[in-house]
């Protein structure tokens, strides 16, 4: 039947075979025939907030100094500290992630990864002191370097190579606009006079902009649930029949037709 497929998985490298006279295609050819249209919306819609997480998390301290310089007593050493010690963490994990990613598979890592991230920037909106605040942000930066760079792969193994360059521009704008929107809402907020006793805590209004800065993380982490495994990961792990089944609902999706209808198969 023309443009009927047939995948197969040989050395955990996915190939796809059509079932015509056409050659022999890769991978390339799954998710073209997936299309382009809802689906790829969705997912650029959820990479805002995923996008702003990265960007929240390295660069809220440079905000915050002016706000929070008398109310946790810093020094000029203490400033330098916390603008380095996210990318301290970033660095330190680097390697960790890569591997995580190609074992776990990239949903799981985005998920942990954000919701771990919204947790710890929630706790460094608690902060009283110097030694919470650098020690969340030490976290908080090995944990985002994980979805930071989970995001990138995920999003291109849902794009064929004629939109995949699209890709890595949509991103860079989403970035772009989350460096914007930081003064913005320091803007907002840090002229606020803010004082609200909390028990022992006392919160003020840099407290509340980080506070805020850890709904971008939670967002994503949550969003990033009830969307599926990148297909490329399933069919490297061998995992085909639950590859086909995610490209059935990627092809429903975005082109309005019955699943069935998906012009292709795997081997399972």
């Amino acid at each position: 039947m023309p443009g009927f497929a047939r995948f197969h998985s040989f050395s955990k490298v996915p190939v796809v075979h059509i079932i015509s006279d056409t050659k022999p295609a890769d991978f390339e050819t799954a998710i073209l025939a997936s299309g382009y249209g809802k689906f790829n919306l969705i997912l650029y819609m959820v990479s805002v907030t995923a996008g702003w997480s990265s960007i929240f998390e390295t660069t809220t301290m440079s905000y915050v100094f002016p706000a929070a310089e008398c109310d946790l007593e810093l020094s000029l050493s203490h400033k330098g500290w916390l603008n380095a010690i996210t990318y301290a963490g970033m660095i330190s994990s680097a390697f960790i992630w890569g591997y995580l990613s190609d074992t776990l598979g990239r949903k799981k890592l985005l998920v942990i990864g954000y919701l771990l991230d919204a947790l710890l920037v929630t706790i460094s909106a608690f902060s009283q002191n110097f030694y919470v605040l650098i020690t969340t942000k030490f976290l908080g930066g090995l944990i985002i370097n994980g979805p930071f760079a989970a995001l990138t792969s995920y999003l291109s193994e849902f794009h064929c190579a004629k939109h995949r360059a699209r890709v890595q521009m949509i991103v860079g704008f989403i970035f772009s606009i989350g460096n914007l929107l930081l003064p913005i809402l320091a803007l907002a907020i840090f002229p606020l006079q803010i004082n609200l006793q909390l028990g022992d805590w006392v919160f003020h209004s840099w407290n509340v902009y980080l506070l805020i800065c850890s709904l971008p993380p939670l967002i994503s982490g949550v969003a990033f649930v009830f969307l599926p495994e990148s297909p490329k990961f399933l069919m490297t792990a061998g995992k085909n029949d639950k590859a086909l089944k995610i490209f059935r609902q990627v092809y429903r999706l975005n082109t309005g037709k019955l699943e069935e209808t998906y012009p292709a198969d795997l081997d399972t």
